[in-house]
């Protein structure tokens, strides 16, 4: 083994590469929180008008429910009364059924 001690070389920046490549991964660091940061404000925005949005169909969902219920209830409302109908037809049928059995009878007994 001999006394030989391996040299460290050291290389100097002969023409400041090195302050340049800081400067450039500086300004792709500002240039990718630019874009971050109008991503975050995009998104912000979208959410917003999307928030705005849900609240007007929300009360429209709400007024057509409103509409609904009134109109189920109309057809409620006629349902009843066709029955009330059928009822009275079914009346006036079997009554008309009794006065062609009196007139078949000739309750008078004449002929």
């Amino acid at each position: 083994m001999s006394g030989v001690r391996p040299r460290l070389t050291v290389v100097a920046d002969p023409a400041g590469e090195g302050a340049e490549r800081a400067a450039s991964e500086r300004s792709g660091v500002r240039v990718a929180f630019a874009v971050l940061t109008v991503l975050v404000f995009g998104s912000a925005l979208a959410a917003a008008f999307q928030t705005r949005r849900v609240a007007e169909l929300t009360g429209e969902v709400a007024a057509l429910n409103g509409q609904l219920a009134v109109a189920e209830r109309q057809i409620d409302a006629y349902r009843g009364r066709l029955v009330e109908i059928r009822g009275a037809v079914g009346g006036l049928h079997s009554q008309l059924a009794e006065l062609d059995a009196l007139v078949e009878s000739d309750p008078t007994g004449s002929e």
